[in-house]
């Protein structure tokens, strides 16, 4: 299925040809399916990290992030939180954000590893592109990478009121 498919299955008003129990039993079909078996796309990638995005961007339209919380990805375990906005344009997105110690080396290896197998989720020709320079006053590094069906974002941010350093994902579904 692709991702316009999947949002209007999500939306079981925008159908008209269905009734409103009907849409909401094919949306959660969709949604069991998805969330029960990995994603095919991505199968000669790292399977946990392609699959973890497309959930995120299915979340995303539909405004649910919370199955994202059980989702252990490679190399970072289950995210501490995960939420969903609504821009100004109309875009939805999936937030998940896991913590690591102030300025933990093992943020910095997740990050890129990280990185790294986002990377492998995208089309060929697609490279991460690293956001503009920011008054920031700790440490701020954010990578966006266009994804199938929407864009990726992952930032690596200190913070030293909270003695933290956080590593962000964001998925939006376009």
């Amino acid at each position: 299925l692709q991702l316009r498919e999947m949002k209007h299955a999500l939306n079981p008003i925008a159908d008209d040809r269905l009734s409103t129990a009907q849409g909401c039993l094919k949306a959660a079909i969709l949604v069991v399916a998805l969330l029960g078996f990995p994603a095919s796309s991505h199968a000669d990638t790292e399977p946990s990290w392609c699959a973890f995005i497309d959930h995120a961007l299915v979340a995303a339209a539909a405004g649910e992030t919370a199955s994202l919380e059980e989702i252990a990805v490679d190399g970072l375990g289950q995210p501490n939180s995960c939420s969903s906005s609504l821009g100004l344009s109309g875009i939805q997105s999936a937030h998940c954000i896991w913590a690591f110690a102030y300025r933990a080396e093992a943020a910095t290896v997740a990050f890129e590893e990280a990185l790294d197998r986002i990377t492998q989720c995208a089309p060929s020709e697609a490279r991460p592109e690293q956001d503009q320079a920011v008054n920031h006053p700790d440490f701020y590094d954010l990578r966006v990478l266009p994804i199938d069906g929407g864009e990726v974002g992952l930032s690596l941010k200190d913070k030293a009121e909270r003695q933290s350093t956080f590593l962000f994902f964001r998925a939006s579904a376009f």
